[in-house]
């Protein structure tokens, strides 16, 4: 019997601390060794998650670019797992060329599900630059909360564009941004929206807690804009200059292309 164990990316952003290991590498970690116990091969996959915001905007402050950045701490956190004993048979990169091939893959077979949509976005004429996500703050338009980023709320969950922020400012500078409008891919998740409801209403090996957490989003369900205008760390989107796909379109992929490294590396 086969066994691929995977555990949560780590954001490539900081160092690790006991709250992470507790919660996630440690029981995967046990659950690898018990696999292996009993005789099953097993591989135990993980990677640094290592696109987006919030890596750019903490390289920016760190006065290096992202590559470098991201680089460090995954060195930085191969360390402090090797010096909790958690190993991986492989701990990768969603940086790395196996991810870049597998998100333009994974965008070429699911071609049918994009369509391009005009969309207005928050720039900051200071900074001469697009705000996407972490690069805006403002009060979210849903429950009020103060200093909010501008692709969701972390109060109240709600996800939503940058140009419905209230009171929106540059989160590096602080001015108020203007709108300029772009076209933007977008993924239609409504087409799964059935789907989805009868997959978690089916599958008997979820917790009730996960399917009731799921139930309050899936009628509220929208198609998601995977792309971010340039300068964006991330995967280039093909045919689409100084567009490049959303962190959050790549970095679930980042599972498979490190198992696929892995197993390439071993022949």
């Amino acid at each position: 019997m086969k066994e691929l164990v995977t555990a949560a990316l780590p954001y490539a952003n900081g160092t690790l601390h006991l709250g992470h290991l507790m919660s996630t590498y440690l029981p995967a970690d046990v659950y690898a060794r018990y696999c292996r116990l009993r005789g099953r091969e097993t591989a135990f996959i993980c990677a640094t998650d290592e696109h987006g915001t919030a890596i750019e905007i903490n390289a920016e402050k760190a006065g290096k670019p992202p590559q470098e950045f991201v680089a460090e701490f995954h060195e930085q956190q191969l360390k402090d797992f090797k010096s909790a004993l958690i190993e991986f048979d492989e701990f990768h990169h969603t940086d790395s060329p196996e991810n870049h091939e597998l998100t333009r893959e994974f965008h070429e077979k699911l071609g049918e599900y994009f369509y391009e949509k005009e969309i207005t976005q928050t720039y900051c004429p200071k900074c001469e630059r697009v705000l996407p996500d972490r690069y805006v703050k403002g009060k979210c338009p849903n429950c009020g909360a103060e200093d909010q980023y501008g692709d969701g709320c972390e109060k109240c969950g709600k996800t939503y564009s940058t140009s419905d922020l209230l009171e929106p400012r540059c989160a590096v500078c602080g001015t108020h941004p203007e709108h300029r409008s772009s076209k933007h891919l977008f993924f239609c998740l409504t087409s799964f929206k059935d789907f989805l409801s009868k997959w978690f209403q089916e599958n008997k090996e979820l917790q009730r807690d996960v399917i009731n957490y799921v139930k309050n989003w899936l009628p509220e369900l929208q198609d998601w804009d995977v792309t971010r205008d340039g300068p964006y760390f991330g995967v280039p989107i093909p045919g689409r200059p100084n567009q490049y796909f959303y962190v959050w379109f790549d970095a679930p992929i980042g599972y498979v292309s490190s198992t696929k490294h892995h197993f390439k590396e071993l022949g």
